[in-house]
């Protein structure tokens, strides 16, 4: 496989999710600004489960509508499916060889072509949730006199190639070129862009410790 289409095939997918995730992220601000401008979001933040459990609702309700966030994942996977499929007919050739291959290169080859079959379902649930805590985010922080919807999407494309910028700088700072370790770090960190934007939004909330396992209600249907 060629190595610039393996580089930049966490671009390809950002670039693709940027396209549902920021249509998303207009229909929840849209529908979060609404709330609060009719009063209801107030109204039913006072309810035991709390303001972040308002919050997630909402969220669930816009990719709900429809089913897209279904057809999506469902496309992902047979994506990563595919792939697996052909590296897999590549891997049986290179083990033919094995007698000429050094098994650290192997070993190195596995790792690439485990990372890179599983970034092709989680970086689409990734970008999902990273788009619906943006859209929370923004809104709690951003004074009403800001366009919060534009604020919203643009902000969700700068975590989003930041992520990757971000992933493929340190692949390159231990050089030559780590693949395997740009994935990983690309994956990783993004799970932790997404942990740290829950805890503040947690935080924001005054929510208490039952609202640490309402991040699984937003993520079911999506991971």
């Amino acid at each position: 496989m060629p190595d610039t289409v393996v580089w930049t095939l966490p671009l390809y997918l950002l670039l693709f999710s940027m396209i549902y995730c920021t249509i998303w992220i207009t229909q929840i601000v849209a529908l979060l600004l609404r709330g609060a401008r009719a009063g209801w979001l107030e109204e039913v933040s006072v309810i035991p489960p709390g303001r972040v459990f308002v919050f997630i609702c909402i969220c669930k309700v816009v990719l709900n509508a429809d089913d897209t966030v279904a057809w999506l994942t469902t496309i992902r996977r047979l994506m990563a499916g595919l792939v697996s499929l052909i590296l897999s007919m590549a891997l049986c050739i290179a083990f033919t060889q094995l007698s000429n291959v050094d098994l650290v290169d192997l070993a190195s080859l596995l790792l690439e072509v485990a990372l890179f079959i599983l970034i092709i379902p989680l970086e689409h649930a990734q970008s999902i949730v990273l788009a619906c805590l943006t859209s929370i985010e923004v809104l709690n922080r951003l004074p009403g006199s800001i366009e919060r919807t534009s604020a919203a999407c643009v902000a969700f494309i700068l975590l989003q190639m930041f992520s990757y910028l971000f992933a493929l700088a340190i692949g390159l700072v231990f050089g030559p070129a780590n693949l395997s370790l740009t994935l990983l770090v690309f994956i990783l960190a993004r799970e932790l862009l997404i942990s740290a934007m829950w805890r503040s939004i947690l935080r924001q909330a005054n929510a208490d410790g039952q609202a640490e396992n309402w991040r699984e209600l937003l993520e079911v249907g999506i991971r």
